[in-house]
């Protein structure tokens, strides 16, 4: 790809279009691969955000989606838990700071986050020998962004019956950790 170099300008505010979509992913990787840092991809439509991914994830693993449903009222409403876990994915991955491009919608690039530094806090880990009173537990889950409901049923989720809480862990989220 260092023939690319010829014919593209990578400076701050230059944009470039009418390319082909393959040749949109050929920038993108030329500019990940000569950067030292994260690249982000915004585009119009969560539809648009998802074919971009789909063709930079066959010429590199390197890439994340960040996905936010396009549809105000559908966030208000119910959040979809496979969008929950692929954005917990890609803030995970960029927290422990292994280098990606990430490629977003609008509203995901909308979406308010709190500062990384704030989210190491987040974290503890928990094992048989650990004693923590059962509010405190209920207050982290609340943190890090787990609903309570009557009957867990899907990721993201937990309920409290007395002393017993039901959690669905969120796939492989590794903040919590339990032993």
């Amino acid at each position: 790809m260092d023939f690319l170099n010829e014919y593209f300008k990578y400076e701050n505010g230059l944009t470039i279009t009418g390319l082909t979509r393959e040749l949109n992913v050929f920038y993108v990787l030329n500019l990940f691969n000569k950067e030292s840092k994260n690249v982000l991809v915004l585009a119009n439509t969560l539809y648009e955000a998802n074919l971009f991914y789909d063709n930079l994830r066959t010429y590199t693993d390197d890439v994340c989606l960040f996905p936010m449903d396009d549809f105000l009222t559908s966030v208000a409403v119910a959040i979809s838990p496979d969008l929950k876990i692929k954005r917990l994915e890609t803030l995970e991955r960029i927290r422990t700071g292994n280098k990606c491009i990430v490629v977003t919608n609008l509203m995901g690039y909308l979406r308010f986050l709190p500062d990384m530094k704030n989210t190491s806090n987040l974290e503890f880990n928990l094992d048989k020998k650990t004693s923590i009173k059962r509010d405190d537990i209920l207050e982290l889950l609340d943190k890090y962004g787990y609903i309570r409901e009557s009957v867990v049923t899907t990721t993201g989720e937990y309920a409290v019956r007395g002393y017993i809480i039901d959690l669905f862990i969120i796939d492989d989220f590794k903040y919590i950790k339990l032993f």
